[in-house]
């Protein structure tokens, strides 16, 4: 399908210079979205990365605290039994 317009001659220099003027602003537009998604890309993948190392450090400073609440757990007190109801 021919998408070809029948144009007067005095006319085609002029459509040829708005098509190619189109053109260039299309690909404008496309390099500056292409720019926007690789930095959208590079900077999300910096944000996960860094939030790793960031969660890695934190975990190897700080001690491991399984151990230590062992001995803080007691059998319940009478705070519990507060809440028992006697018919």
């Amino acid at each position: 399908m021919s998408t070809a317009a029948l144009v007067p001659m005095g006319m085609a220099p002029a459509t040829e210079l708005v098509q190619a003027s189109l053109q260039d602003g299309g690909r404008l537009l496309l390099m500056i979205a292409m720019a926007l998604f690789l930095s959208y890309v590079l900077f999300m993948l910096g944000a996960v990365l860094l939030s790793a190392a960031a969660d890695r450090v934190r975990s190897a400073r700080k001690p491991s605290r399984a151990g230590a609440l062992d001995g803080l757990r007691s059998a319940p007190g009478p705070a519990a039994e507060r809440h028992r109801i006697s018919a």
